[in-house]
């Protein structure tokens, strides 16, 4: 059940999305842009520095995504990142596909890259912390979490994953209170309540575990 945070751009979800697959409508009509770069057979980020086409290229993957054409949003941001020069957009998009298509090692390797270029972002590290959850790697991925937190104190799906993180290492009084600050934070999300309740039937308080799931 971990949630993996997707902001407005690029793929126009609410908020978040399970591990099961994104929430995505069906695909629009749309009309793709293309855009002329030179092939590159192993790309050095730093070695082109064209903003506005990477720009472009990113925008283009997210009509990919939301047109259904994974595969070609995966290679319009990997294009990006080639002239991208020290911006952390590129990875991090990639990484967040490559997160969905099942290939975590490349999502986690993309997430560093970001993390390198842009050390201050909530979204980054709430995104490494649930591949690395998803690893077995526990301690680092409360480490992403807590960084998360740190930087976005009301940040609600980090504070969920927390939460998971705690309920995976059976430790219900501290994934309680993360919950709490997670609903604190947004409170119409149904599966908060429903993951506090199970940490309230795990502690034996039936009250407050039927409170939540009503």
């Amino acid at each position: 059940l971990n949630w993996i945070d997707f902001e407005s751009n690029p793929y126009d979800t609410q908020f978040a999305t399970l591990l099961s697959g994104l929430p995505v409508s069906e695909p629009a009509e749309v009309l793709i842009p293309t855009v002329s770069v030179p092939s590159t057979s192993a790309p050095d980020p730093l070695a082109v520095h064209d903003p506005d086409l990477a720009e472009h290229l990113l925008e283009q993957g997210n009509l990919y995504y939301n047109s259904g054409r994974k595969n070609d949003a995966l290679e319009s941001y990997t294009r990006a990142i080639t002239f991208s020069g020290n911006s952390p957009e590129g990875y991090l998009y990639r990484g967040m596909l490559r997160y969905e298509l099942g290939q975590a090692d490349e999502a986690l390797a993309d997430f560093d890259e970001a993390a390198r270029r842009d050390a201050n972002r909530p979204l980054l590290y709430n995104n490494r912390g649930v591949v690395r959850l998803g690893r077995g790697e526990i301690a680092l991925a409360l480490a992403d979490f807590e960084e998360a937190s740190v930087l976005s104190p009301d940040y609600a799906n980090a504070l969920y994953n927390h939460a998971l993180a705690y309920i995976r290492m059976h430790r219900w009084r501290l994934a309680e209170h993360f919950l709490t600050r997670a609903i604190t934070s947004n409170d119409q999300v149904a599966e908060f309540y429903n993951m506090r309740g199970l940490c309230h039937a795990e502690q034996d308080r039936p009250d407050d575990a039927l409170a939540d799931y009503d």
